[in-house]
């Protein structure tokens, strides 16, 4: 606290506040819990006598543009570290995308052909055993049908960690697979409208279509409790619009922003991975749509 510059015996005053005429003046630091981040003063071109209570006033305000500061940089180093973790996820996604592809190609190739060539063996058995052998016919007929249905099983799981067609045949071709599988598995109708380039989506962006679409359609198989579902997805504007609703039970505020709905967070994450937005709106007597859009990609080559 100074209350003429001019006869200021403690400190040289500031040649900015000499410059500017300055005589009286109070300064107080606007100080963090770990260290100050500076000072904040109150000068005056005219002599003038502060009290304690300009001190105090002051005072409070610094402690205002400290907390300001503090909450700031909290914010800062929370969006660095959402930045840093969404980075993490992206990678995570396409690793474990590459680890289906390849494990799907290894039970495809590997086990598939091992259980192929097992049946042609046992087929090739049984038409060398004698009629009167009813005994072991019975167990070969045993061992085929055990067979056919280990290598649907196999079939199955490598179709649901990798789909083939979503890489021979496009996005769309994979939406249809998906679809079919749905309705045999569930009973549940399901209207497709498909008006789109495969082209334009890439192989990212189809990866990241197609999960979303698969995640919205377990969804409805586990909570909706819907009888359709009606699935449009059409190119408009550079643009790729997917649309997922069910006449279910629908989603309540608390079920959609729950932290530990991994599959919602899961969907929401890979719609962000291709610079896309995904909004799931729900109500009890709506049920629940999906509504997704993502850029599509500039040259179609």
């Amino acid at each position: 606290m100074v209350e003429d510059f001019g006869v200021e015996q403690r400190f040289t005053a500031p040649e900015l506040l000499i410059k500017h005429g300055v005589v009286s003046g109070i300064s107080v630091p606007i100080y963090s819990i770990n260290k100050p981040y500076g000072v904040l003063g109150a000068h005056t071109d005219t002599v003038r006598r502060f009290t304690e209570y300009d001190i105090s006033f002051l005072q409070s305000i610094a402690n205002v543009v400290a907390s300001v500061i503090d909450r700031k940089r909290v914010e800062v180093t929370l969006q660095n570290s959402e930045v840093r973790l969404r980075k993490l996820a992206v990678h995570v996604e396409a690793i474990k995308e590459q680890e289906r592809a390849r494990i799907a190609r290894e039970i495809h190739d590997e086990l598939g052909q091992a259980l192929t060539g097992l049946n042609m063996d046992v087929h090739w058995l049984a038409g060398r055993l004698a009629k009167d052998q009813t005994g072991l016919s019975d167990k070969v007929r045993s061992m085929g049908a055990l067979i056919d249905c280990t290598i649907k099983t196999v079939q199955h799981i490598s179709s649901e960690l990798r789909p083939s067609v979503l890489d021979d045949l496009g996005l769309g071709a994979a939406i249809l697979r998906v679809v079919d599988q749905f309705i045999n598995r569930t009973g549940i109708r399901c209207d497709v409208d498909i008006a789109m380039d495969d082209a334009g989506v890439g192989h990212k962006g189809a990866t990241a279509v197609f999960r979303i679409i698969q995640e919205a359609l377990t969804n409805v198989t586990r909570h909706a409790q819907a009888s359709n579902v009606s699935i449009q997805v059409k190119e408009d504007s550079g643009r790729l619009h997917v649309l997922v609703k069910d006449n279910g039970i629908g989603l309540t505020e608390t079920d959609i922003g729950n932290a530990n709905a991994i599959g919602l967070m899961g969907m929401k994450e890979r719609a962000l991975e291709i610079g896309g937005s995904l909004v799931i709106e729900s109500g009890t007597e709506n049920g629940t749509l999906v509504r997704l859009d993502v850029p599509l990609i500039s040259d179609k080559a």
